[in-house]
């Protein structure tokens, strides 16, 4: 669905649906930080789910969204390859093929552009090459474990701003470490969905 057919027909099939904030970012055509930044603002009112923090918008609430701002929409001159432009960028590293691709199918339903390596050697290469935004680490793999990968994150200045999340099903002593030594999240396999969307919006703030 987009804003051209996002109609009051429409919304009225579907009064009891409520929409996710990527949901309503792939309607609009932005990025879902933009979403969130209307709800803050006031100008989109939404729910906030009890104890996890998502937000929730009511297809009432985004049909008249959608027809106060469907004329600004339509003359915007953001084009889709300028939005993608803008796009946080993340890059996952895990020896586990299956793994890697449960968290950049993930990564990727948050709006953001998404780069996967499965050893420490070829992510340390994409990290200067990238400077993502987001990196997500296992802990445990050969060759360089996930450890080397943090300290090289955590102590060269072009990637002062990489925000580490940890996602790992190692020893919780070992989860510990990585938080002191700079880890700005550790989440234990196995982690839900949920748990990764929250942990990525809070660090993207």
């Amino acid at each position: 669905m987009t804003i051209e057919n996002f109609t009051e027909d429409e919304h009225v099939k579907k009064d009891r649906e409520f929409y996710t904030t990527g949901q309503v970012a792939e309607i609009f055509g932005v990025n879902f930080r933009t979403v969130i930044r209307w709800i803050q603002r006031g100008i989109l009112q939404a729910h906030r789910l009890p104890g996890r923090g998502d937000h929730r918008i009511s297809s009432n609430e985004l049909a008249r969204f959608a027809a106060e701002n469907k004329q600004s929409f339509q003359t915007s001159t953001l084009s889709p390859k300028t939005e993608a432009a803008r796009l946080p960028v993340a890059l996952v590293i895990d020896d586990e093929p299956a793994v890697a691709q449960a968290i950049s199918r993930a990564l990727k339903s948050l709006h953001m552009t998404v780069e996967v390596a499965h050893d420490g050697f070829t992510g340390g290469f994409l990290l200067h090459k990238l400077k993502p935004n987001i990196l997500t680490l296992d802990l445990k793999m050969e060759k360089i474990d996930g450890f080397d990968v943090l300290r090289i994150v955590k102590s060269h200045p072009d990637l002062k701003h990489t925000k580490v999340i940890i996602i790992s099903g190692d020893t919780q002593e070992n989860l510990s470490r990585a938080n002191d030594v700079g880890a700005d999240a550790v989440l234990s396999k196995p982690y839900t969905r949920a748990e990764l969307a929250n942990t990525v919006e809070k660090l993207l703030k």
